[in-house]
Parts: structure tokens; C-alpha cells; sequence
């Protein structure tokens, strides 16, 4: 009878994988190449919409928020012009409208409301060309009147945007939203 101990340097290959340990039984040969890239196909097939739907949802989602900090920062730079000074609606909407000018892909015109307390001052809209069209007040209505400290101007801003993610749909046409309240001086 063959004994199983080997003695130091003694090495015994007969080419199988669990040859030289008897009591381990050998792996199973493994699936053919061709098998496994057929099934790696189908998986990526299979993953790759979810990912893309992942990745452009991210993207689109970011772009959304950057609309919508660029509203509110404009809306807070309008507002803080329209307490400083007696500053009229033409300082505040050409604020909001340099504000607004960085935003990337917001949709024009941008709706502009200045408000003191709760009372409106002027509205209007903001085109892609840069022109304020005013909708009710006037260029030259004050923002904030002397002696007013107790009310807050309140700056909203306004477009519509799309959440649109390529491959897979596209939701058109809601608003996003931003304003900013500053408190009287004067």
C-alpha cells in the first residue's frame, strides 16, 4: 500500500487539479467560453437602460437644481438692490436679470414679482433678448418706501422647465421656483 506522505521536496503532478490531495474531489470543468460571453451579452443588455436611465437622471436632476439655485440668488440679489436706496422695479428686475443670466438651459421668459408686505409693487417678465416686459406697476415704482421698515420686500422669480431624460421620456413643461425677502432699511 502507497503511503500519502511525501517527503520535503518531493512534488507529484499529474496535471488535475485535485490530483495530488486524494480525499478533494476536482473542480467541474468550467462552461465554455462562448456560453459565458453569451450570458455577460445578456446581462449587459439587461443593465445597461437601468444604468443610463441612473446616470441621465443624475445629470438632468443637477442641471434642474442649478435652475433653481439660479433663481433663488437672483431673487436674493433683486430683493437686497430693492432695499438699498429706494431703489425703483427697473434696478430690481435688471439685478434679477443679471442674476438670472448664467443659469444653464432656463427656459425664457423668467416671471419676476416684487412684493412690499403684501402688497405687489410691479411684475414682469424677463425674455431671452434681455427686455423687461412689465405686466402690472411700472419701471419707476419704488421698492421699498421711506419710513416702510417694518414690511419685507419679497423678490419671487419663476420660468417652466423640462425634466427630460434622453433615451427613455420626457416630462415637459413644470415650474421651478425662487425668491428672496430682504427687509426694508429706510
Amino acid at each position: 500500500m502507497r503511503s500519502l506522505r511525501r517527503t520535503r521536496g518531493e512534488v507529484r503532478d499529474s496535471g488535475a487539479i485535485g490530483a495530488e490531495f486524494p480525499g478533494i474531489p476536482k473542480a467541474p470543468p468550467s462552461a465554455s467560453p462562448t456560453r459565458e460571453a453569451g450570458a455577460a451579452a445578456v446581462e449587459f443588455a439587461l443593465v445597461v437602460p437601468l444604468l443610463l436611465l441612473l446616470v441621465f437622471g443624475i445629470i438632468q436632476f443637477g442641471i434642474t437644481f442649478g435652475q433653481v439655485l439660479a433663481l433663488n440668488n437672483a431673487s436674493r440679489q433683486g430683493a437686497r438692490v430693492g432695499v438699498v436706496s429706494l431703489n425703483r422695479c427697473d434696478a430690481v428686475m435688471a439685478s434679477v436679470k443679471q442674476g438670472v443670466g448664467g443659469a444653464i438651459a432656463l427656459a425664457y421668459p423668467v416671471t419676476v414679482t416684487v412684493a412690499r408686505g403684501a402688497t405687489p409693487v410691479c411684475a414682469g417678465s424677463i425674455a431671452s433678448s434681455g427686455t423687461v416686459t412689465y405686466s402690472s406697476g411700472s419701471a419707476t415704482s419704488v421698492a421699498c418706501i421711506s419710513g416702510s421698515a417694518t414690511s419685507a420686500l419679497t423678490v419671487a422669480a419663476s420660468s417652466t422647465t423640462s425634466f427630460n431624460i434622453p433615451p427613455f421620456f420626457f416630462i415637459k413643461n413644470y415650474v421651478v421656483n425662487g425668491s428672496g425677502v430682504y427687509q426694508c432699511e429706510n
